[in-house]
């Protein structure tokens, strides 16, 4: 199955199509976020009603996405921006009203139309602004993804494909990287599989017995993470990371728990997963990959 993804990081003052409205084609620019080599979009005051635009195509009709954008407020103001997503004119169920001044994500959904879909960005101000009031907070955003609200990641039929250190495996919904250690890893049909947790191809590391690390990176926003891993004869660690590289969650596996673990891992609201790394001391397959954005 081929899945549509669509991510805007306005790096080298690329716009990705996205379109300014002309009312405010000064105050919406592409800025390098001051003490870091970020660029994101920064939105000045007096901005209300559409302010940013784009026309997709190639979105399948029926099929449930997510728009997700990291956001946040910079300096002070009485009167709050409240941002929303539009579809075809039409306003998503979700608003984000922002007084955090710390990065964060604003996610909305919507069900495809087919042919072109219009999503465009809106702004009002919390609470409404009086004739002779100061405008609502200047605020930054970055990272726009859109694609399905589900994804999964099965590698039933791919060719066998082995890797070393300083490798990579590029795929649909996720590109993994081999870090460091001595073998090879990657995708691989193990002779023994294992009904719902290991069926047909999977991603194998720890294949010559050796200490390895594997990370995940993702091509989506996605919130919630599922897979099962099998085969664990050592103790091994996974780790979740935000796009800011920070740490949301670790788990450590112990090889007395069994050989089977079913992996599930759900961030806070705010947040999103950006990569997965699994340390691994002895061989394990991992299967049935599941990648979903619920709101």
């Amino acid at each position: 199955m081929s899945y549509f993804f669509d991510h805007s990081t306005f790096e080298s003052d690329a716009w990705n199509d996205w379109s300014v409205n002309p009312t405010y084609k000064h105050l919406v620019i592409i800025i390098k976020e001051e003490h870091t080599d970020n660029h994101c979009l920064s939105f000045a005051q007096h901005l209300l009603g559409t302010t940013i635009s784009k026309t997709f195509s190639g979105l399948t009709s029926g099929t449930e996405y997510v728009i997700s954008a990291r956001v946040k407020r910079l300096e002070g103001s009485d009167f709050d921006p409240e941002l929303r997503w539009t579809f075809d004119g039409h306003d998503s169920d979700t608003a984000e009203r922002l007084t955090s001044q710390d990065w964060h994500t604003y996610r909305a959904r919507f069900t495809a139309s087919g042919g072109e879909q219009r999503v465009a960005l809106t702004v009002r101000s919390l609470p409404p602004i009086p004739d002779s009031a100061p405008s609502p907070a200047h605020f930054l955003l970055d990272e726009i993804w859109i694609h399905p609200s589900q994804c999964e990641e099965l590698f039933d039929g791919s060719p066998q494909q082995l890797i070393r250190e300083g490798a990579k495996i590029d795929r649909e919904v996720m590109t993994v990287h081999f870090v460091s250690g001595e073998g090879q890893a990657g995708i691989h049909r193990y002779t023994y599989q294992t009904p719902g947790k290991l069926e047909k191809e999977a991603l194998a590391m720890g294949m010559d017995d050796k200490k390895q690390e594997l990370k995940l990176d993702l091509n989506g926003a996605f919130s919630q993470v599922d897979f099962q891993l099998t085969w664990l004869q050592a103790d091994a660690k996974i780790q979740f990371f935000s796009p800011s590289h920070k740490p949301l969650h670790t788990l450590d596996l112990k090889k007395v728990d069994g050989l089977d673990h079913s992996i599930n891992y759900r961030c806070g609201d705010a947040e999103t997963i950006a990569s997965i790394v699994i340390e691994a001391q002895d061989h394990i397959y991992m299967d049935f990959f599941k990648f979903t954005t619920p709101l």
